[in-house]
C-alpha cells in the first residue's frame, strides 16, 4: 500500500475537520486520500456534492466500505460502537473519535474484533498529542512525574451548545484521564466524584478526586458552563512544582533547588493533522498506533466510574485492568 484510502464517517462539528486533515496528509511519510464521505442528512450529502465534486458523497458505510483501506468515524458517540464494528468486521483499520464507545464492555469487543482482523485501531485522544507532553516525559522535567504529588487538571469553558448528547465526563474529563495514564504510567486505585446537570438533561460540570497507590492524588475539574476558558495542569510534590497552561502554550517549573522558575513557551501545533499522520504512518509501517483501541477502552472504563462516583456519591475502587 503507498497510499491510504480513506472514508470519513459522520461530517458534523468535527467531521469537517478530519476532512481537512486527511486532505492535507500527503505527505510522504503519511500520505492519505480522501475516497468518501457518509453522512445521513440527505441535505447535507446535497451541499457535499457541490462542495466535494470529486469525492463519493454516500449515505451509508455499506455503499463505499469495499473501496477504501481505512474509515474515520467522526459520529455520535452512541453510533461508535454499531459503525465501527461494520467497518472492523471488513477489515479495514479505524480512526475512532473519543470516546471511543459508550461501555467499556463495546470497547472490549471492538479491540478483539481489531486484534484478530489484524487492523490498526486508533482512539482520538488529541490531546496526547500537546507538544509540551512529548518534552516533560523525555526531558528533564520527567522528575515532576515520579513518586507522591498534588495534581489537579482544569478543563473548562463557557456553554457552546455542541457535544449536548454526552455528559462533561465523556465530552472533556475524558482527555484528562488519559492524560494520567499517559504521563504517569500507573493504574488508579480509587476514584470520587460530585457533579450537577446545569444546562442539559446530563452532567454539565463534574469535580473527580482519582487516587494512585505511588502516592499521587489528582483533582479533575471539567465544565461546560464556565465563565472563562482554563486548560491547566499542575502538580506539586518532592521534586517541585510543574504547571502547564495548555491554553497559552506555557510551562512553568519551579523545582527544589530553584531560585527562578523556568518557563518554556512551547508551540502550538495542530493536534488532529497529528494524530491523522500518526495514524497513516501506523498502517503503512505496520506499527502500533499512538492511542490504541486498549488505551480508549480504558478511558471509557473510568469515565464509567467516575460517573458511578457521582450517582452514588461514593469512593469507587477500580479493578485492575
Amino acid at each position: 500500500m503507498e497510499r491510504v484510502r480513506v472514508a470519513v464517517i459522520g461530517y458534523g462539528f468535527l467531521g469537517k475537520w478530519h476532512v481537512e486533515k486527511v486532505q492535507k496528509c500527503s505527505t510522504a511519510d503519511a500520505p492519505s486520500e480522501l475516497v468518501a464521505i457518509v453522512e445521513v442528512s440527505a441535505e447535507m450529502r446535497d451541499r457535499l456534492k457541490v462542495q466535494f465534486p470529486r469525492i463519493k458523497i454516500v449515505a451509508e458505510v455499506k455503499d463505499i466500505i469495499d473501496e477504501v483501506d481505512a474509515c474515520i468515524i467522526v459520529t455520535p458517540t452512541s453510533y461508535h460502537y454499531p459503525v465501527a464494528k461494520e467497518v472492523l468486521q471488513k477489515g479495514k483499520h479505524v480512526f475512532c473519535e473519543k470516546p471511543m464507545t459508550t461501555t467499556y464492555e463495546e470497547a472490549q469487543e471492538l479491540t478483539k474484533l481489531a486484534q484478530q482482523k489484524g487492523v490498526v485501531f486508533h482512539v482520538g485522544h488529541s490531546e496526547r498529542f500537546h507538544l509540551v507532553w512529548e518534552q516533560i516525559k523525555k526531558g528533564p522535567y520527567s522528575q515532576a512525574l515520579r513518586g507522591p504529588a498534588w495534581v489537579r487538571i482544569d478543563r473548562a469553558a463557557p456553554f457552546k451548545g455542541r457535544a449536548t448528547d454526552v455528559d462533561v465526563v465523556r465530552d472533556l474529563m475524558i482527555h484528562d484521564l488519559d492524560l494520567l495514564l499517559y504521563l504517569f504510567d500507573e493504574w488508579p486505585v480509587t476514584v470520587e466524584a460530585i457533579g450537577y446537570k446545569i444546562r442539559t438533561k446530563s452532567y454539565d460540570f463534574v469535580s473527580s478526586t482519582v487516587t494512585f497507590a505511588s502516592g499521587k492524588k489528582c483533582f479533575l475539574t471539567a465544565g461546560r458552563n464556565h465563565v472563562e476558558e482554563v486548560r491547566k495542569f499542575d502538580i506539586q510534590g518532592p521534586h517541585g512544582h510543574l504547571q502547564v497552561d495548555m491554553h497559552n502554550c506555557r510551562l512553568k517549573f519551579f523545582g527544589a533547588s530553584h531560585s527562578v522558575s523556568d518557563v518554556l513557551d512551547y508551540q502550538k501545533r495542530d493536534h488532529l493533522l497529528e494524530e491523522h499522520r500518526s495514524f497513516y504512518q501506523a498502517i503503512l509501517g505496520h506499527t502500533p498506533p499512538t492511542v490504541s483501541a486498549v488505551d480508549g477502552a480504558r478511558a471509557v472504563y473510568l469515565v464509567d466510574q467516575v460517573l458511578k462516583a457521582v450517582e452514588t456519591g461514593q469512593v469507587v475502587s477500580l479493578a485492575k485492568l
